[in-house]
């Protein structure tokens, strides 16, 4: 048979978060949540408050955790306002690429603007495909008729060593090719 409320603990309801009251009372939490109910007390801390013009303003301007910390919100609810607002994310840590950064793309290789630039190797090469600038800077050299000999003669690391390219690289040519390994 279910506990009856006393009335010191009628006097708590809506005076505390339900969850807090669930576990010092030893109540279920749907209890308390339907004993609350049915004495017409609001919610103490309602858990969904509106969003001020401010708050809805400033969405975007920085990471979604940082505003959730400063306004006592979840990153979730902030994330969802700011995605039911349609504003993008705010990404801090994404540099502007300049004038002079586009220009090594057309100077240097790809992990060489990146290093110098303190960029990923993948953004680097998204910016050159973006801006339609090749990269002469890349180590491949088209398979020549006395390299495809020499593969299935011997281990592919070996044929790598000698060849100087990638044990990956020589697999991928062999399987191409069909050779086998023989031996």
């Amino acid at each position: 048979m279910p506990r009856r409320f006393t009335p010191q603990e009628d006097a708590l309801l809506g005076a505390k978060h339900d969850k807090e009251l669930a576990v010092l009372l030893d109540r279920p939490l749907g209890s308390i949540r339907r004993r609350r109910a049915a004495l017409g007390k609001p919610l103490a801390f309602p858990q969904i408050r509106p969003w001020s013009k401010t708050e809805v303003a400033l969405l975007g301007t920085k990471p979604d955790k940082v505003l959730a910390r400063r306004w006592g919100r979840t990153t979730r609810a902030v994330a969802a306002k700011r995605w039911e607002q349609k504003i993008p994310i705010c990404q801090p840590k994404r540099k502007a690429w300049r004038p002079e950064d586009d220009k090594l793309l057309e100077e240097r290789s790809d992990e060489l603007v990146a290093r110098f630039l303190g960029r990923t190797l993948r953004s680097v090469q998204e910016r050159r495909r973006k801006l339609g600038i090749p990269n002469r800077h890349l180590r491949r050299h088209p398979w020549q008729p006395h390299e495809d000999a020499l593969l299935g003669a011997r281990p592919d690391s070996e044929v790598a060593k000698l060849l100087d390219r990638s044990r990956i690289a020589v697999h991928h040519r062999r399987a191409r090719l069909g050779v086998r390994i023989r031996g």
